[in-house]
């Protein structure tokens, strides 16, 4: 599992069940679409740690969920 994958399910762990699968897939392009830049800016792949900051530059995962609705309840509804 990469860096990317293992994010990625952290997000989703955190979103509404009904909306999981679209979310990811959307935050999938919007993420491959900027390590896709930098690597054609840089000329080579990027490196984990490289992915690690552009993640990190993103958001974490349960600020990232919660932009798309999530809710961080103790005590569900």
């Amino acid at each position: 599992m990469t860096l990317l994958d293992r994010y990625l399910d952290a997000v989703r762990k955190k979103l509404p069940r009904n909306q999981r699968d679209d979310i990811v897939a959307e935050l999938r392009d919007i993420l491959l679409s900027q390590v896709e830049g930098e690597e054609k800016t840089r000329g080579r792949s990027l490196t984990d740690d490289e992915i690690a900051v552009i993640l990190k530059r993103f958001g974490r995962p349960r600020t990232v969920a919660a932009r798309y609705g999530a809710s961080n309840y103790l005590v569900g509804p």
